[in-house]
């Protein structure tokens, strides 16, 4: 869930991703809350069109409980009823053999709603290792300046249409282009057999693979020149890792 407080006094109240799992109408009514003890004169909700408690689109559940404690808050508010959201239907359409059916927000035409992402859309701050919070300090030491998106700070994204998801970055200067991905073996499985099974994640190194080889290719196309450090070879070598990937972005190499 998402909160933000807008000009005049205004909240804006969207539902995230990173929500799902919860109770997002308890999220929303403790936020209604929230907002009417602290004096906010409007709430601002992302809702979508034909939100209703009988339909058959479990999302407008929430929504038409959401707009109902809306209604029902002493707050004034607005609900922006959005279309459909178009990356949406290709989830759906994924499964559609498997359930017999598709549904929908409602029956007949719909209006689509189309989410634009730019790679800077969405960042997030990572979990990152001892070591790699050590390479990213040591080579910002190098550099003799921070780097503006690394696990440290926030880390930068780009939406992959491959993998129909957005890839975050351990490491990225956006000003020369420059994305060094810094990997440890046992996630990546370096020297694996490809039919390996990570107990991790069940998918097999040949599937690992071929994320990371997608992820570095959509960075590649936007014009991202993209170097990969491994885990083992800065625990072997580290200064000649650092000193050639701190020549690599002084463009020395």
């Amino acid at each position: 869930m998402e909160i933000r407080l807008l000009v005049h006094n205004s909240l804006f109240l969207s539902s995230l991703p990173s929500a799902y799992g919860g109770d997002p109408v308890a999220q929303h009514s403790a936020a209604i809350e929230a907002a009417r003890q602290a004096g906010v004169e409007r709430i601002v909700y992302t809702s979508q069109m034909a939100a209703s408690a009988s339909s058959a689109f479990p999302p407008m559940w929430t929504h038409a409980a959401t707009e109902t404690m809306l209604a029902n808050s002493g707050v004034a508010w607005t609900a922006l009823r959005n279309g459909f959201y178009a990356d949406a239907a290709l989830r759906f359409m994924g499964t559609r053999w498997q359930q017999g059916r598709v549904a929908a927000p409602a029956d007949g035409k719909v209006a689509w709603t189309i989410k634009i992402l730019s790679d800077r859309s969405q960042t997030r701050i990572k979990y990152a290792s001892k070591l790699e919070r050590n390479f990213v300090k040591e080579l910002e030491n190098m550099l003799g300046h921070q780097i503006k998106y690394t696990c440290l700070t926030k880390q930068f994204s780009i939406w992959n249409k491959h993998l129909n998801q957005i890839c975050f970055y351990d490491i990225t200067d956006s000003a020369i282009k420059k994305i060094i991905e810094f990997n440890g073996d046992y996630w990546h499985c370096r020297g694996w057999k490809p039919t390996d099974v990570h107990p991790h994640n069940n998918q097999t190194a040949k599937q690992i693979w071929e994320h990371d080889f997608q992820k570095k290719l959509a960075a590649e196309e936007r014009g991202f020149c993209v170097k990969i450090v491994w885990e083992g070879d800065y625990i072997n070598s580290k200064e000649n890792v650092l000193k050639e990937c701190a020549a690599w972005m002084k463009n020395i190499l």
